[in-house]
């Protein structure tokens, strides 16, 4: 699971932990089920897309593996909640349909 927080200047105090703590009520996971977690912090997170971006964004399916999120096609050329729930979901009907067949 990879979660995101966008802030700017200093880091919050114990962001981390604030992160955890939000994420195990919203999809009610008992904190002891988490195995491990790391916090990276990078000044320069948003995207810079150079020219002839759109020709590479990867597919949803890529030799077995389903990816969806901030770095597919809906959220191009800019990045929104929005854009990922749509990614997610399309990859959903998706395995749905792989499911089936």
């Amino acid at each position: 699971m990879y979660l995101a927080s966008y802030f700017q200047d200093t880091l919050p105090p114990r962001k981390d932990q604030a992160m955890l703590d939000d994420f195990c009520q919203r999809f009610h996971v008992q904190p002891d089920h988490i195995r491990w977690h790391r916090m990276a912090v990078e000044q320069s997170a948003g995207p810079l897309y150079s020219t002839g971006f759109r020709e590479r964004v990867l597919p949803y399916q890529e030799k077995g593996l389903f990816l969806a999120g901030m770095f597919s096609r809906p959220n191009y050329p800019e990045r929104s909640m929005e854009g990922a729930v749509c990614a997610g979901e399309e990859v959903a009907a998706l395995l749905t349909r792989e499911e089936r067949a």
